[in-house]
């Protein structure tokens, strides 16, 4: 799963925006989301009936991921997390000007200087602004998936880019509709187990990394997935969570910026072996 990151990381930093990526899965008949005690009916897993209209992709070999895509000059206007490439250069091709100058013993200028800080400047509240969304989206995920709120989760996902989810031990589900309808499955099974199971609980490990590359940006982690009593008042206490036994689930989320905003438009998840 990391080794998945890592590919998606090498398309980005060696310039290629669209490819497609080898993906391999391997099929749990115990599903990171139902426990042993579990309550079924008649199906170990989210429907994946045509009649459903689920789009699936069973065998997984060429998931499609549009790591980056095409942006209008009004749009990086608008928004500084976009410009954060443009200053990056812009600031390269200053410093290299100076050393270029240090070499022929021509002082820096006034205005060189005031015109690096600057970008600076900008370049650093840019990628503040970026990392402090990304994380603030991948929150908000977490905390849809782990008390079941489907209007949250809604609001999670991208309203205009090609969307892909593969769940733990499943191919893979694209379009958002077919999305939503799994997250929706996915909630009521918690919801209808909870007496049995428990509350389902899940959260990114500390470990997340976050990649970011322009209107991309992809976090991978480990979700650590907890069921905690029914009766427990203080289920999300750090404290609390630390004492209930723990699954371990590797994921991988990309999220591309939607009018000022990051948006998920790939959720991928495989269960720690």
């Amino acid at each position: 799963m990391i080794s998945f990151a890592f590919l998606v990381l090498a398309l980005l930093l060696n310039g290629n925006c669209h490819g497609f990526l080898q993906v391999s899965t391997r099929r749990h008949t115990q599903l990171w989301y139902q426990s042993p005690g579990s309550k079924t009916s008649g199906s170990d897993s989210i429907s994946n009936d045509k009649n459903d209209e689920l789009n699936v992709n069973h065998d997984l070999a060429a998931l499609e991921v549009d790591v980056c895509g095409p942006t209008s000059s009004s749009s990086m206007q608008d928004d500084p997390v976009l410009n954060i490439p443009i200053l990056e250069e812009k600031l390269k091709q200053l410093r290299e000007k100076s050393a270029d100058n240090v070499g022929g013993a021509t002082p820096k200028s006034e205005t060189d200087v005031e015109n690096e800080q600057s970008i600076q400047k900008q370049l650093d509240e840019a990628k503040s602004m970026a990392e402090l969304g990304v994380r603030a989206i991948q929150n908000d995920f977490y905390h849809a998936f782990s008390h079941g709120d489907l209007k949250q989760m809604d609001e999670v996902w991208s309203d205009e880019f090609n969307l892909s989810c593969i769940h733990p031990g499943m191919a893979s589900i694209e379009g958002r509709k077919s999305i939503m309808k799994s997250w929706e499955e996915i909630f009521k099974f918690q919801a209808d187990n909870a007496d049995v199971n428990g509350k389902f609980r899940i959260q990114a490990g500390s470990g997340a990394k976050i990649s970011i590359c322009g209107m991309t940006a992809m976090c991978s982690c480990v979700e650590e997935i907890r069921y905690v009593p029914i009766d427990e008042d203080d289920d999300d206490d750090e404290e609390v969570m630390r004492r209930r036994g723990k699954q371990q689930v590797e994921a991988l989320n990309v999220y591309k910026r939607e009018n000022g905003s990051w948006r998920m438009t790939m959720h991928m998840a495989n269960p720690s072996i």
